[in-house]
């Protein structure tokens, strides 16, 4: 048994008990009700279980000074920083005995290198667009063995011109345990932090904001800006959320001091209590949304036969709803599908004339030592071209593969605003009928890396020349046989950056399709649990009225012990 599967087994005692287990009863309701839409949230809770240390991400807007902050803290400048956005990979810091960073890659490779060499993996300058598919990065670190038991986690900047780095960070926010929302002074909080830190806590019960870069005003004007960011939290949020003035500046040493003590050190103290208390959270906002599928099934179940039949007649105009949804999912895949030819040939079209000149410039250099018999020559030069044109293909497909996927992450954003759609109209309908919402939240769709074409040369020549060798002297047709050799060099590049062309689009396609039966199976799975929900069936009222009592239960029970804790 794994060190994370005793520590899962082990904290599960601790929160579930006199036999209580509010996880496993939704895994049982969703199970016997087909609620498939809880699919993920359930899977977020099993995860939260199965880590034994507690992460504090460090999420913001770019250029907040999250790294800067980060290696501030903790005393060695570890992560990279600069004055344009930098991080454009999820890193984590954590102790360890032997200092080292772990790469990650999206197709399961682990690579280990030194700390110095974060940076050719993590910032955007030397991995644009996370062109080398880093999936993560994880620096172990002797020297945090004061802060043994947590993780410290660099989140990409968010609403910087790197769209991607704002759909990374997001998509990491559901691992977060604790949340730090970084926030410089000017200006000091937008409507964006409030979101962020409204979709953080759906995931961790304490997020606290951290006022950066104070250095550059008054003592007069930072209680002014303190004033001001505590009053909007106040006003829109029910939880308590601490504001930290920091800066990396010297003289201001108390900052962090104050950081430490109020924030750090406390966790450090309860982390066994605080790690209960972030799978305490995330169960119970599932207890939630559990609670509501089965109050929309009792309130179905409780209607008259013929309410219940216009009503249900009412409800499945969501079929309609769910037509209109997978047409829209098709119409923008059909669109970015049928351009992304054009858009692969615009990427690649401005290279092939580099390419054929290289090539050229490289046969004109080496064609003077191939001192071989006609047909070996054609041979020979055969195997060189493609040899030649594959490494530069290769290259060329690899370092372009984030601006060839780009027609993929507009499909990705459109689909998750289509979903997105589609559920708070089939919430306002429940509410309508039932007077239930839906709160579940979207998540992202995250496609399968595609990874890059195998790049494939052709036959260079399809005639057997080589039996015209024995009658062709060398020195007679050496000048003509090169000048034909650059005319080739110019065809076969045109014809190979045309099969890289359709190898990517296809790719682009074959991953747009991908997403799209996954968006569709998204809802699906939705409209077919409020279906069942709202069906007669043989399930009796007294039955569902009986499980529900069973999650309100659950839901009051781990809100006392959180009170209580």
């Amino acid at each position: 048994m794994s060190s994370g599967l005793v520590h899962e087994e082990r904290l599960s005692l601790d929160l579930y008990k006199k036999g209580s287990d509010p996880l496993g009863l939704v895994c049982e309701i969703a199970s016997r009700y087909s609620i498939a839409a809880l699919e993920q949230s359930i899977r977020i809770c099993q995860s939260a279980l199965k880590r034994d240390d507690l992460s504090i991400a460090v999420l913001g807007r770019f250029k907040a000074g999250k790294s800067s902050f980060l290696n501030h803290f903790i005393g060695r400048d570890l992560l990279p920083v600069g004055v344009i956005p930098v991080t454009s990979v999820v890193t984590e810091m954590a102790w360890a005995p032997k200092e080292d960073a772990e790469i990650r890659f999206s197709d399961g490779r682990i690579e280990h290198v030194g700390v110095k060499d974060l940076g050719a993996y993590v910032t955007e300058a030397n991995n644009p667009e996370n062109v080398k598919k880093v999936s993560g990065a994880f620096l172990h670190v002797p020297g945090l063995e004061r802060y043994k038991g947590l993780r410290f986690v660099d989140t990409p900047g968010l609403e910087s011109a790197f769209v991607h780095n704002t759909g990374t960070s997001l998509a990491w926010a559901p691992n977060t345990d604790l949340a730090i929302v970084a926030v410089g002074v000017d200006p000091p909080l937008t409507q964006q932090d409030l979101i962020l830190i409204r979709k953080l806590f759906e995931y961790t019960p304490k997020v606290c904001v951290l006022l950066t870069k104070v250095d550059v005003l008054t003592e007069t004007e930072v209680a002014e800006v303190l004033h001001f960011v505590r009053e909007q939290l106040n006003r829109n949020f029910d939880q308590s959320i601490e504001v930290f003035p920091y800066s990396t500046r010297p003289g201001f040493e108390s900052l962090k001091f104050n950081l430490e003590e109020q924030f750090i050190s406390p966790m450090l103290l309860t982390l066994r209590t605080q790690k209960e208390a972030v799978a305490s959270h995330k169960i119970q906002v599932l207890l939630r949304e559990c609670a509501d599928y089965l109050q929309l099934a009792l309130r179905a179940a409780e209607t008259q036969d013929n309410e219940k039949q216009r009503a249900r007649r009412r409800a499945l105009a969501g079929r309609d709803t769910l037509a209109a949804a997978k047409w829209e999912l098709e119409l923008v895949a059909r669109h970015t599908t049928r351009v992304a030819r054009y858009h692969v040939e615009k990427i690649l079209a401005p290279h092939e004339k580099e390419i054929a000149a290289n090539i050229s410039a490289a046969l004109e250099r080496e064609y003077p030592t191939w001192k071989l018999p006609f047909a070996r020559l054609l041979e020979h030069f055969g195997a060189w071209l493609g040899d030649a044109l594959r490494l530069r293909l290769s290259s060329l497909s690899t370092t372009h593969e984030e601006p060839f996927l780009q027609p993929v992450r507009d499909v990705q954003r459109q689909y998750l605003q289509i979903l997105q759609g589609f559920r708070d109209r089939l919430s306002g309908r429940a509410l309508e009928l039932f007077g239930v919402p839906l709160r579940t939240t979207e998540t992202e769709i995250i496609s399968q890396s595609p990874g890059t074409p195998d790049v494939k040369i052709g036959r260079v020549f399809d005639h057997n020349w080589e039996l015209l060798s024995p009658i062709i002297p060398m020195a007679l047709i050496g000048g003509a046989v090169k000048a034909r050799f650059h005319k080739m060099v110019g065809y076969e590049t045109f014809k190979s950056l045309s099969r890289l062309t359709t190898q990517w689009t296809d790719i682009v396609a074959q991953t747009i399709l991908g997403m799209q039966r996954e968006a569709e199976l998204r809802l699906e799975q939705l409209i077919q649990t409020v279906e069942n929900l709202t069906t007669p069936s043989t399930v009796q009222v007294t039955e569902i009225a009986s499980e529900l009592d069973r999650v309100r239960a659950a839901q009051e029970s781990m809100e006392v012990r959180s009170m209580h804790d």
